[in-house]
């Protein structure tokens, strides 16, 4: 695990500037997890073809709907937590669809969401690293001792 946040660490230092934002209807992409995906929209494919192009990272939003009335709520309402992601494994197939797999990286706010006139929005981030104790918070034999004192 030292050794992942280290690689990580080292990844995200190379972001700067405007990343672009992939709206994902059905998944939420976590820091560590690693999701396959699939497009076929010209839109999306072009995101992912900058994305490389660039540097390899992407901010992944969870596309939000009003169950009420079917639309999209709108990304500029409030500061929006994203997962930072980098491409894997990008594959191109005969039909023009994209296959990728893509690893969360860390959280991040999107601070500041840039409209243009690509089919997909970009946004400058705010990266939220996570923090791993290297020792534990409680010490576990006294907490079992406990435990078996109070149920027992």
């Amino acid at each position: 695990m030292v050794a992942d946040n280290a690689v990580i660490e080292q990844q995200l230092k190379t972001i700067s500037g405007m990343v672009p934002v992939l709206n994902l209807e059905d998944y939420v992409l976590l820091p560590h997890a690693v999701i396959p995906l699939r497009f076929t929209a010209p839109a999306d494919c072009q995101l992912i073809d900058d994305a490389l192009n660039a540097h390899g990272f992407i901010a992944v939003d969870l596309k939000q709907t009003c169950p009420a009335a079917g639309t999209e709520l709108s990304m500029e309402s409030g500061i929006r937590t994203v997962c930072v992601a980098s491409i894997l494994a990008p594959y191109q197939m005969q039909s023009g669809a994209r296959s990728i797999l893509l690893q969360g990286l860390c959280r991040a706010q999107m601070v500041v969401l840039q409209n243009s006139e690509l089919p997909y929005q970009k946004t400058l981030l705010d990266l939220k690293t996570d923090y791993y104790a290297d020792q534990p918070v409680i010490h576990r034999e006294h907490r079992q001792l406990e435990l078996l004192e109070l149920y027992s």
